[in-house]
């Protein structure tokens, strides 16, 4: 998974600064916050990731994790801006002194839950134990 992202960031010439994995592997879903119809039934991983670039970089980043699969869920999003930078420039021909602006940079700062699917793996855990049928007994329906 750290690898789709850190491309995702290269291609944008944005910089990965933190990638990291809540826990271990995905969880199911039980607690009925996405509500009580998905307990069960779909599974999610949590991952909190920083990086920092543009404002034109960061958002091309966004863009494309919006695109990904499988969805997304965007928690606790921090974005801190640094000071506006800037060169100075004297041009030693005529001594003019000039202010030259440099891209600010963003730092992005957020918490997202990768929503997928159980596997049949998954499902098999979830169901429950066969009745045990003792001798004389008809199974239930």
């Amino acid at each position: 998974m750290i690898a789709r992202y850190q491309s995702i960031c290269d291609g944008k010439k944005a910089n990965l600064i933190n990638y990291k994995p809540q826990g271990g592997d995905a969880v199911v879903i039980n607690d009925s916050s996405l509500g009580a119809q998905v307990n069960n039934k779909l599974k999610r991983k949590t991952v909190e990731l920083e990086m920092e670039g543009t404002f034109e970089q960061t958002q091309a980043v966004m863009r494309d994790i919006e695109r990904l699969q499988p969805l997304l869920m965007v928690k606790n999003l921090n974005v801190e801006t640094s000071e506006n930078p800037f060169v100075i420039f004297t041009n030693l021909s005529n001594q003019q002194t000039q202010f030259i602006p440099l891209p600010s940079k963003v730092k992005t700062k957020f918490t997202f839950d990768a929503i997928l699917p159980l596997t049949p793996e998954d499902v098999a855990k979830l169901a429950p134990p066969p009745e045990e049928i003792k001798d004389g007994q008809t199974p239930k329906k």
